[in-house]
């Protein structure tokens, strides 16, 4: 088994401004707890000086690591990168942008030495965060939780802490559409949640989208993580089939006693409309499936490295 206690893992893009600060609170957390930690950068090629920054730290102190992907494949692919080259028995992933207070990895240390496998934070409060975001997400996670068979806390971030053996199983799964709450939610062992109010960004902008951001990761965490959407599509079709024979048997009846139905244009339209409409959103709730599951049987890899500092 490694030496090393505690791994961090921080996923980065244009962070040049917050790596010195986020590297001060975290040595300051860490040395508290071990000598024997790591801190590993797993960067997205960014526009801005975010690795000379971090190679700079890296000068100064060896257990301060690196990865830099060929190209930049998002924050999930480079939080799996990052998680892969962790050699700590404990792992505490974290975002570079001082939204989640590193002090926190303390009390989270603290929970995984009461038995804990997988340490969750909890957001109390979102700050800096518009409305339309916090409703998005607070509709995706409820979605999510009425449709999945995995139960996914609401208001936990990607922020965690995972013992050896937890983070272990994490690595196993080998989903191309990453979705890592869902993935920490599969996996199981005892878990526990710290909550705690989150800070608005330290400097500089969001690399994600606001409002599109929160409904793709609410997409994957639906179709990778539930078949019940699939289970609707074929009930509804159910019933759509059952109006049909319903409708078309009343006009038999009415012909044969002798009722007259006026041609209605709008009758039409409408009853093609629905129809259509129904249509439509299966092919559409069909086509999210089939697009991952294109994804899964191209079998390429999740993310490749252009070089490592370790």
């Amino acid at each position: 088994m490694s030496d090393i206690e505690i791994s961090v893992v921080i996923p980065a893009y244009n962070e040049e401004t917050n790596i010195r600060p986020l590297i001060g609170r975290l040595s300051s957390v860490l040395e508290k707890i071990t000598q024997n930690y790591e801190i590993i950068f797993s960067i997205d090629p960014s526009k801005d000086n975010t690795v000379d920054s971090i190679l700079m730290a890296r000068s100064l102190d060896q257990r301060i690591k690196m990865i830099l992907m060929s190209r930049r494949y998002g924050q999930p692919a480079a939080s799996i990168a990052g998680l892969s080259k962790a050699i700590g028995r404990v792992c505490v992933l974290i975002d570079a942008d001082l939204q989640d207070p590193p002090e926190l990895i303390a009390e989270m240390y603290s929970k995984y030495m009461d038995g804990y496998d997988i340490v969750h934070t909890k957001r109390t409060t979102r700050k800096g965060e518009n409305l339309i975001r916090l409703a998005v997400t607070h509709f995706g996670y409820w979605l999510i939780n009425k449709l999945s068979t995995t139960d996914i806390p609401r208001n936990v971030g990607e922020y965690k802490l995972f013992s050896r053996r937890a983070l272990d199983s994490l690595l196993l799964v080998r989903d191309k559409n990453i979705f890592i709450k869902g993935l920490v939610s599969y996996i199981g062992f005892k878990q526990i949640i710290v909550e705690y109010d989150r800070d608005p960004r330290a400097s500089g902008e969001p690399h994600y989208s606001q409002l599109f951001g929160s409904i793709s990761l609410s997409l994957h965490g639906l179709f990778c993580y539930s078949n019940v959407p699939l289970h609707y599509i074929s009930f509804l079709g159910f019933i759509s089939t059952i109006f049909s024979a319903i409708l078309i048997f009343g006009f038999i009846i009415g012909k044969i006693c002798g009722l007259n139905f006026a041609s209605g244009l709008v009758t039409t339209i409408v009853v093609i409309s629905f129809f259509s409409g129904i249509i439509i959103f299966s092919i559409g709730i069909l086509g999210e499936y089939i697009g991952r599951i294109f994804d899964e049987v191209k079998d390429r890899p999740r993310y490749i490295i252009d070089k490592e500092f370790l």
